[in-house]
């Protein structure tokens, strides 16, 4: 007869197992899909990580701000963390849009700050070479507290 002690054990690191393998295969079974799709679709790929400056006026003052972008594609749709780094301390988004022609229309909103007003839309089109992208954005954020562009 096995001590309860090891059965219990036993169950505990079983359902660790499992968690950790149903994870791994979640995260193969969703890279595996997107290839997928992507082998079939005819856009251009937006997936990757990307470094992002854009200006942002505030009372007259121009203020430029540095992100990293991680962006994931499946097929059409793009989606995605971005992390602003000129923000103290660092402030965490989450986007996601839709992809046509080259042109990447997306929506962003905050994921770690409760209680912070700052989300909004860009239009982005990515150049010939597939390493750039240039376009718009409109916001509402805890600085202006109305919709804003630039």
């Amino acid at each position: 007869m096995v001590p309860i002690w090891i059965g219990i054990g036993i169950g505990i690191l079983s359902t660790i197992i499992v968690s950790v393998m149903g994870f791994f295969a979640r995260a193969t079974m969703a890279g595996m899909a997107s290839n997928l799709l992507n082998i079939f679709s005819h856009e251009r790929r937006f997936a990757g990580s990307w470094e992002t400056t854009f200006t942002k006026t505030v009372g007259g003052t121009s203020l430029q701000n540095n992100e990293t972008a991680e962006l994931t594609q499946i097929g059409s749709r793009v989606y995605g963390t971005i992390v602003n780094t000129s923000k103290n301390p660092y402030r965490n988004y989450k986007m996601r849009g839709t992809l046509r022609e080259g042109i990447l229309v997306a929506t962003y909103e905050t994921i770690d700050s409760h209680g912070v007003l700052d989300r909004g839309a860009f239009t982005l089109k990515l150049n010939a070479e597939g390493d750039r992208m240039s376009g718009y954005y409109a916001w509402t954020d805890d600085d202006i507290n109305l919709p804003s562009a630039d």
